[in-house]
Formats: structure tokens, C-alpha cells, sequence
């Protein structure tokens, strides 16, 4: 298996895993997983951004939080810094895990997500861990995909620009 398969195995398993152990809610799970996949850019505390949006935006059913968690991770590898940036693979990588997502689940509310059990035949608790890591997998391969020049090392000093650390 490549390097570039490896990672997205890893994401799909580490956010998988996160979930159902009850170590992190989704969109905490997916951040969090692609983050450290790409070498923390960011301190850990990045994760607490994610923490409202589990349940679908603070258990109100809304949008999912771990397609929420798959959009705050593009969002760090392809986001502005500065005001009047160009993030030019932003959207184009939103709109394509958004697309997947309502593809592969048939919508992207968590209260739809959440009853519609003919997504999956398994566990509440599962159908949703295996949604988590998915996304994640999904995520990390938008991030290659959209930026093959994605290393750490760039995604460490865009996050230090932003911070005017550098």
C-alpha cells in the first residue's frame, strides 16, 4: 500500500476508533485525526473548535458533525490566514466532500442520519462511528488530492504566518 493510501486507512480508522471509544464526538474525531496526520500544525487545543458540532451542532440534529469536523479540516489545509487571501481549493474541496457525503448517506442532516437506519444495519453507536471515519478517510484524501505539495512543514508555516509567529 502507498504512503498516500496509508494515510487515508489511518484516518478512517483513527477517527473511527476516537468515536466509539467515546474519546471524542465526530466532528472533534475527524479534526483531530487529520490534524495529527499532518503533523499538528496546530496545537492539540485546535480541537476544542469541533467540540460544539457534535449531534448535528450542539445535539440539535443539524448539520452533521462529522461532515462539520471533514470541512474545519479542509479549512486547515486550504483556508485563508489574511484577510483578501485567495483559498482557491477551498470551495472546490468542500462542495466534493459535501457531494460524497450526501451520496454515500443520503443527506448531511444528523437527525436524518440518525434514524434512517437503513444507512447501515449495525448499532446507533457504530452507524455513526463508521460515518466519522469515512469522512475522515474522505477528507484526507481531498487534502492530497488538492494539494499533493501538502506537507506538514507547508501546513505548519501558513498556521505560524497566520499566528505572525514565522
Amino acid at each position: 500500500m502507498d504512503n498516500k493510501n496509508e494515510k487515508i486507512e489511518e484516518a478512517k480508522a483513527s477517527a473511527f476508533d476516537l468515536y466509539v471509544k467515546d474519546q471524542f464526538v465526530c466532528s472533534e474525531a475527524v479534526l483531530y485525526t487529520i490534524q495529527r496526520i499532518l503533523g499538528h500544525p496546530l496545537p492539540v487545543e485546535i480541537v476544542r473548535l469541533a467540540s460544539g458540532f457534535g449531534g448535528g451542532i450542539g445535539d440539535s440534529g443539524n448539520v452533521c458533525g462529522a461532515l462539520a469536523g471533514g470541512v474545519m479540516a479542509l479549512g486547515l489545509a486550504f483556508g485563508r490566514s489574511e484577510a483578501s487571501a485567495s483559498c482557491p481549493k477551498l470551495l472546490p474541496a468542500t462542495r466534493e466532500l459535501l457531494g460524497w457525503f450526501n451520496q454515500s448517506f443520503g443527506s448531511s442532516c444528523c437527525a436524518e442520519l440518525s434514524k434512517n437506519k437503513k444507512i447501515f444495519c449495525v448499532k446507533d453507536s457504530d452507524r455513526c462511528g463508521i460515518m466519522t471515519g469515512e469522512t475522515a478517510a474522505k477528507t484526507m484524501e481531498l487534502v492530497l488530492k488538492y494539494e499533493k505539495m501538502s506537507s506538514p512543514g507547508i501546513l505548519l508555516q501558513r498556521v505560524r504566518q497566520a499566528l505572525g509567529t514565522t
